[in-house]
């Protein structure tokens, strides 16, 4: 089964009526969504069956290019985070390595901030 590179690839095997009778006010609103993993190809009344075959009918699940980036850039930080050595830290920084956890207190008083928990 092939997939989309993007709402074009989509927009290209639409007939482009804007009938609406798939419930979207345009075509090409149609072929986002289908891109975009919200509805199915075969939504569509007048797509022909040979494109169904090729492409599949089911709702295929894309994530945006910003979806993608940002799942990337939290997972290198996940990664960073749990390569630092929160005991030696904690001793840098005057809290404390208890349970896994960094306990900061506050330098104007005694209290104790919540700690940070390990992603």
């Amino acid at each position: 089964m092939n997939e989309f590179k993007n709402t074009m690839d989509v927009f290209k095997l639409l007939e482009k009526t804007n009938c609406r009778k798939c419930n979207k006010p345009t075509c090409l609103a149609f072929a986002a969504s289908v891109f975009q993993g919200k509805i199915a190809l075969s939504q569509c009344p007048f797509i022909d069956e040979d494109i169904l075959k090729k492409y599949g009918s089911q709702k295929l699940e894309y994530e945006s290019a910003f979806e993608q980036d940002y799942i990337k850039v939290i997972s290198q930080l996940k990664d960073r985070i749990n390569q630092i050595d929160l005991e030696s830290r904690a001793e840098k920084l005057g809290g404390k390595f208890l349970n896994k956890r960094l306990i900061l207190f506050s330098t104007k008083s005694k209290s104790v901030a919540k700690p940070l928990k390990k992603l």
